[in-house]
């Protein structure tokens, strides 16, 4: 027999073509050629097809010609592992003897390979997703994939997935990663049949399940993840580590959806299982029983809060005109030429009351200014003075003063004052409302909600004002919020 099989590279003529452009079949014949050379070249063509040639020559093994049969057995390893021709005759070797080796050698080459190699690995991964080291291969392989689909190179990923779901059919994870880059492909439908078809996989097997899951997680495919996560609850044991960790996970999952009730009661469950199992030795990987609590009473109260509405309150801040002036008030603000708002540090000080502050009129900069012992004491607002009549209202604190300048001299003189009040008005909407055991504070003064309703009388704004509530709802979970705001920002109905 005819067995030296050494693949020297070298080209003839078959029927005029080169060995190179042959097609499979016409080498697979060549295999049997009665020329050394020409079985030689043949083979060498084969090995350099690639995958492409493996369907032909695994149907060649079993040849009548057993010169044909053997070329075409040593064949098929090489290029099921990806091995290339012009590799090291030293790698060549070990990736061929890694079918013999046991678990430990084996999985110890597998890695050297990976680090050697990269994605050029991929075969050589892909054959040994069966054997000794198949969790070592499949873990690599789903690295390799996610990162194709982290550089968005999603035609390859969604080959390269299917070629190792044809090898590994019992895991899910493939099907998954194939159905991804079908998905970005806008395959649909094939995306949609293949989460299905992995979903259905190892139906009672929990890690499988879990394992799945983690993988959504990280592809960012939320309702695929949380399927696959109460799935792992459903399957026995319960109070399992999965259990506790599916939990969890549907506890973040459950926050990035803004479900806030559900997240508070998947974390619930996880740290009522952690202290039924913890004298067995179960824990909550990454997070304390202390980080879990606070996170339950965060998520229990952002679920109150979306049931109440991103508007659990109104505030309302009405102006009063004293002395019933509230039409004068109107008439002299229609006649005037200038409207201006002062505001005096420390805050509450009169300045045009108790202070000689008066406005005057700057003719270089054509500005209104106000000024204290004849100086200006703000930057002043532009004004082409009228050679008739100037009319200046200025508003500060609890007052609005008019000024009228002489077009002469420029100098501003108070012709009335009128004095205002505020009501500051809070009202909440029926789910604040009805909250038990309220807890109102208005600048760190108790209140309730029949007084906030009636309104809050002031003098003058404050320049900040604090809100804070805090109240149960009917499971017994305790709202709160706070709010600051500046009440000048707030609505102001009715005012003149």
């Amino acid at each position: 027999m005819r067995t030296r099989f050494s693949f020297a590279i070298l080209f003839l003529l078959l029927a005029g073509r080169t060995v190179a452009e042959a097609s499979i079949a016409d080498l697979i014949e060549q295999l049997g050629a009665d020329a050394f050379t020409e079985r030689e070249a043949a083979s060498a063509a084969l090995w350099d097809k690639g995958e492409a040639a493996l369907p032909p020559l695994r149907e060649a093994s079993t040849h009548a010609d057993p010169e044909v049969a053997t070329r075409a057995r040593k064949l098929i390893p090489l290029l099921e592992m990806g091995i290339r021709p012009t590799w090291p005759e030293s790698r060549r070797k070990a990736m061929l003897e890694s079918r013999n080796l046991s678990r430990d050698p084996l999985r110890k080459l597998i890695r050297e390979i990976h680090e050697e190699l990269g994605d050029d690995a991929f075969p050589f991964l892909r054959f040994h997703l069966r054997g000794e080291a198949s969790h070592q291969a499949t873990d690599l392989l789903i690295d390799h994939l996610l990162t194709l689909f982290q550089r968005e190179e999603y035609e390859l990923l969604k080959e390269r997935a299917a070629a190792c779901a044809e090898r590994a059919p019992h895991e899910a994870r493939f099907l998954y990663l194939q159905a991804a880059g079908a998905g970005f492909l806008q395959e649909k439908e094939l995306a949609h049949t293949l989460c299905q078809q992995a979903f259905e996989i190892n139906p009672d097997d929990e890690v499988a399940h879990y394992l799945a899951a983690e993988l959504l997680r990280k592809l960012n495919q939320v309702q695929l993840a949380i399927r696959e996560y109460h799935r792992v609850l459903e399957i026995p044991p319960d109070q399992s580590v999965y259990d506790i960790n599916a939990y969890l996970r549907l506890g973040n999952l459950y926050e990035r959806t803004e479900e806030y009730a559900k997240a508070a009661f998947a974390l619930q469950r996880a740290l009522a299982l952690y202290e039924e199992g913890k004298d067995r030795g179960l824990g909550l990987v990454g997070r304390t029983v202390e980080e879990v609590q606070a996170a339950i009473e965060n998520l229990q109260s952002r679920a109150i809060a979306a049931e109440m509405g991103e508007n659990p309150f109104q505030v309302l801040v009405r102006q009063v005109v004293m002395d019933g002036r509230e039409e004068e008030l109107h008439a002299a603000r229609r006649e005037s030429d200038l409207i201006m708002t002062m505001n005096v540090q420390p805050h509450g000080l009169r300045l045009f009351e108790k202070a000689p502050a008066t406005v005057g009129y700057d003719a270089v900069q054509q500005k209104v200014v106000v000024l204290l012992n004849d100086r200006p004491v703000q930057k002043g607002f532009f004004h082409e003075l009228k050679a008739d009549r100037n009319r200046i209202q200025i508003q500060s604190l609890d007052r609005v003063y008019f000024f009228e300048l002489d077009p002469e001299t420029g100098r501003g003189r108070k012709v009335d004052v009128f004095e205002l009040d505020y009501v500051l008005t809070i009202i909440p909407n029926e789910h604040a409302a009805g909250l038990a055991d309220p807890e109102l504070l208005l600048n760190d003064t108790a209140v309730t909600w029949e007084e906030l309703r009636e309104g809050i009388p002031y003098d003058f704004l404050p320049q900040m004002i604090r809100f804070s509530f805090r109240g149960k709802n009917e499971n017994g979970v305790t709202y709160k919020a706070e709010v600051e705001f500046d009440p000048k920002d707030a609505g102001t109905p009715n005012s003149p």
